[in-house]
């Protein structure tokens, strides 16, 4: 029996393979781990700038108080801002996402088109997110792009229904 990194999939998924989109071809070399951290660090900002100003929750609080009737003391309302404040004072100014959050990222188009953006400007940094969105129009493209970059990384083995998520 052959070792887990001498399978044909393994190897391929360990040099680079030719990929084509829009006309154009790329040699893609191996997915490496600073690659990875970086396709995490954007989603992470992504996630960061898609959240909501926490100042903005309070004062939605606030008013729905108000509209039902029942209106915070001001001691609840200088809690509620102190806390925002504080939130709104750390670096990113919001909520830290979830490793979840992240990763479902990956699963929306500008999420997919970011990642295969970042994979196809290693060979080419003239290939730009504009260039890339054209040719990863929908969600159908983005599904047929991932099928041949699961193929061309040697995961077009693994079946999607077993990599449910642990908690």
């Amino acid at each position: 029996m052959l070792p887990d990194d001498c399978k044909p999939h393994h190897a391929a998924a360990a040099s680079p393979a030719v990929f084509e989109l829009g006309g154009r071809t790329f040699v893609l070399a191996p997915v490496t781990g600073p690659d990875m951290l970086a396709v995490h660090a954007e989603f992470r900002r992504q996630c960061l700038a898609s959240s909501r100003d926490p100042l903005d929750l309070v004062n939605e609080r606030i008013a729905a108080a108000e509209k039902a009737g029942r209106p915070f003391s001001p001691t609840v309302i200088e809690a509620l801002v102190r806390s925002a404040v504080s939130s709104a004072g750390r670096a990113e100014g919001r909520a830290e996402p979830s490793d979840a959050d992240i990763l479902a990222r990956l699963n929306t188009l500008d999420g997919s088109r970011y990642l295969v953006w970042h994979r196809l400007r290693r060979c080419d940094p003239t290939v730009t997110r504009e260039w890339v969105a054209e040719h990863v129009p929908d969600m159908a493209a983005r599904n047929e792009v991932f099928a041949r970059l699961m193929e061309i990384d040697g995961m077009a083995h693994l079946d999607p229904k077993k990599a449910a998520a642990t908690g």
